[in-house]
C-alpha cells in the first residue's frame, strides 16, 4: 500500500469518527458547538455560530511542527482530531483581525 493510500484511508476513518463531512476531495466540514470549521490541506477556516465573520489560519501556525512533508490527508486528519477534541483552541482568532477572511 502506497503512503498516500494509507493516509487517505486514515482520513476516511477519522472523518467518520468525528462526524466531519467531505464536500470536495480535499475539503472537510466539521460542525461543533463553537461553530463550523472548513478544513483543507493548507488552512482551517472557522465561523462562529454567533459571528458572520470567517477566520482562517494556516497549518504552520497551529502545529508545533512544520507540516510541509506530510500528505495532505494526514494534515486534514490531524486538524479534525484536534478540533473535535478541543474546538475552543481556535477562538483566539477573533482577537487577530488580520486572520479574517470573508
Amino acid at each position: 500500500m502506497e503512503p498516500n493510500e494509507k493516509a487517505a484511508r486514515i482520513l476516511e476513518r477519522v472523518a467518520r469518527a468525528v462526524g466531519a463531512t467531505q464536500i470536495r476531495p480535499d475539503i472537510y466540514i466539521l460542525t461543533t458547538p463553537k461553530g463550523t470549521f472548513h478544513i483543507d490541506s493548507h488552512y482551517i477556516q472557522w465561523r462562529a455560530s454567533s459571528d458572520p465573520v470567517r477566520y482562517a489560519i494556516d497549518f504552520d501556525h497551529i502545529t508545533c511542527y512544520r507540516t510541509g512533508s506530510l500528505p495532505w490527508e494526514e494534515k486534514i486528519a490531524t486538524a479534525l482530531l484536534r478540533l473535535k477534541n478541543n474546538p475552543e483552541q481556535f477562538t483566539w482568532l477573533r482577537d487577530y483581525p488580520g486572520y479574517m477572511t470573508n
